[in-house]
């Protein structure tokens, strides 16, 4: 089993499915899953994140809202680098999503979101 998962790094990935979920890159059943995943990994998991794992009917704003609301400081560039492989994996998922994906990277580069050319 691996370690269970920093703050910083649970609040990082909480970001990154903001973002991703804001784009349209992934949707309101990811979430729940990976928060799932934290609820089976953590002892004592954040009310939070409790709450993500039953957001499953709410509509993607209100999620990315109770996102926001997990504890910690997010890690900027392991939050943008998550979104990017999101991103990646949306595309090989759905070859017809590429002209989003595209659209979701333009903005983000324009966002000044993207520090890599």
């Amino acid at each position: 089993m691996s370690p269970a998962p920093t703050t910083i790094e649970i609040r990082s990935q909480a970001e990154a499915f903001a973002c991703a979920l804001e784009v349209g890159v992934v949707v309101v059943d990811d979430v729940v899953a990976w928060a799932d995943t934290i609820i089976e990994r953590e002892d004592h998991p954040h009310w939070a994140i409790c709450e993500l794992a039953t957001c499953r009917r709410e509509y993607p704003p209100d999620v990315v809202r109770r996102l926001r609301e997990v504890p910690g400081v997010a890690d900027v560039a392991v939050s943008r680098r998550l979104v990017l492989q999101m991103l990646c994996d949306s595309s090989a998922r759905e070859p017809r999503c590429a002209s989003q994906v595209a659209h979701s990277l333009y903005n983000l580069a324009m966002a000044g979101e993207i520090t890599d050319s």
